[in-house]
């Protein structure tokens, strides 16, 4: 019986290191090399991965044919640390974080894939997007920022001061909170929901839902926003000129600037309007418009000068219209 109990004991003791190899089994790049990865690695896999290495900057290339897949539990990631280097311009990636002021570069491929995949980016880390696809979506912490010209996020989170430019590409759901920037001059976007005193730029792209709450600001002055809802103390302004109220909506003159009127957007509607230098107008619906919120419609300064006093005049007769 003792002999028995004694190899039930042997036997569960070879099962738990194997089990705690397959845990700690990782493929390491820390040379300070440029690696090209075209081939499969069903590992976990960390780039300069110490401090040890704090300085190595080692570069990992993920090209087509290149592949980290889910694998078994714990599930594989890509991790870079202390400013090395990831670009991927092809294959695919289950899961990858970024730590250490890295830098992420993706043109191709596919990216944060299946139910716990993610693109993360911690520690002022720099992730730049043209191309590809980052299927389940892309988290920036800790001051990070995420430049996006092309390819597509699914979901995309900026949180704790990040900045997040927007020039191309598309993203579905955007929450833009603590304090983050957000400068959007093209591309597409879904639906983008601020909060926690962030700040937002809107002069290009589309925009075909905003939600602004939380103390956040948001400016507009270009490209086209179909849906405006404001709550909670947030400010939203929109820079142009030619503004009418429409479906109930009222502009409401609250006071005059250098000779510039002022109109505070009151009630729900729409809002129809021309951005400056340009001719076409836009129109945008807004359903949610909180009595804490703010919403400005503010005529640009520079258009007035071109269309002269007979700028203001339009203004004013629409206003009073």
């Amino acid at each position: 019986m003792t002999q028995v109990r004694m190899t039930i004991l042997l036997a569960a003791g070879i099962m738990v290191l194997l089990g705690a190899n397959q845990l700690l089994a990782q493929e390491h790049f820390n040379d300070g090399d440029t690696r090209i990865i075209d081939y499969e690695i069903d590992d976990r896999v960390h780039i300069d991965d110490g401090e040890a290495y704090a300085e190595t900057k080692t570069t990992v290339n993920i090209v087509e044919g290149g592949s980290i897949p889910r694998g078994e539990r714990p599930y594989n990631y890509l991790r870079a640390y202390n400013q090395s280097i990831a670009n991927i311009s092809g294959g695919e990636v289950y899961g990858l974080a970024a730590y250490d002021s890295s830098t992420v570069d993706i043109s191709g491929g596919n990216i944060a894939f299946g139910p716990l995949g993610l693109l993360t980016a911690y520690d002022s880390t720099t992730v730049a997007i043209s191309g590809g696809e980052v299927s389940r979506g892309l988290v920036a912490y800790d001051s990070s920022t995420v430049d996006i010209s092309g390819g597509s996020v699914n979901r995309l989170g900026a949180l704790d001061s990040s900045t997040v430019d927007i020039s191309g590409g598309e993203v579905g759901e955007f929450r833009a909170w603590d304090s983050s920037t957000v400068d959007i001059s093209g591309g597409e976007v879904s639906f983008l929901n601020t909060r926690n005193s962030s700040t937002v730029d809107i002069s290009g792209g589309e925009v075909d839902g905003l939600g602004a709450g939380g103390s956040s600001t948001v400016d507009i002055s270009g490209g086209s926003v179909d849906e405006l809802g404001a709550w909670d103390r947030s400010t939203v302004t929109l820079i142009g000129y030619d503004f009418e109220a429409l479906d109930g909506l009222e502009l409401d003159e609250v006071e005059i600037i250098n000779g510039v009127p002022q109109y505070e957007v009151t009630g729900t509607g729409t809002l129809k309007g021309t951005w400056f230098g340009e001719t076409e107008s836009w129109t945008i619906d807004i359903g949610w418009n909180d009595e804490t919120a703010t919403i400005m419609a503010i005529p640009e300064p520079a258009t007035l000068a071109l269309l002269g006093l007979g700028g203001l005049v339009l203004l004013r007769r629409r206003h009073n219209a």
